[in-house]
């Protein structure tokens, strides 16, 4: 015998979705390292004193790379990540759920340094 499945209504599927939107788990806490900001800077092409060279950084009036607000060396970022958007997309091969979920990077100070939105469909 088998089982007859039936799918949710977009209404159903729409109230799952939305289920899914707050925060995901909890925060993170990491320090910017200098070995990292240099093994950024090399992969990007960016051969810039300011990311190799405190000193050159300072007198520049750079406190290394700029999202929103720098992260320097030694500063305690604190990430965290929640669903901010759910919804029902159709398209031609049917119906998809996109959900956006969002990271946000501050500093010890409390100041936002970045913000990465990352777009998942699920069929």
């Amino acid at each position: 015998m088998s089982a007859t499945t039936t799918e949710p209504t977009d209404a159903e599927a729409q109230a799952f979705l939305d289920s899914l939107i707050g925060p995901l788990g909890e925060p993170v806490q990491v320090q910017v390292e200098l070995g990292a900001v240099r093994r950024m800077a090399l992969c990007l092409g960016d051969l810039d004193p300011i990311h190799f060279d405190e000193a050159a950084a300072k007198a520049r009036g750079y406190r290394e790379y700029d999202f929103h607000e720098p992260m320097v060396v030694g500063d305690l970022i604190t990430v965290r990540t929640a669903m901010v958007e759910a919804r029902i997309k159709h398209g031609k091969s049917g119906r998809l759920g996109q959900v956006v979920s969002e990271r946000r990077f501050t500093n010890q100070r409390g100041e936002l340094c970045a913000v990465l939105r990352t777009i998942l469909f699920r069929r």
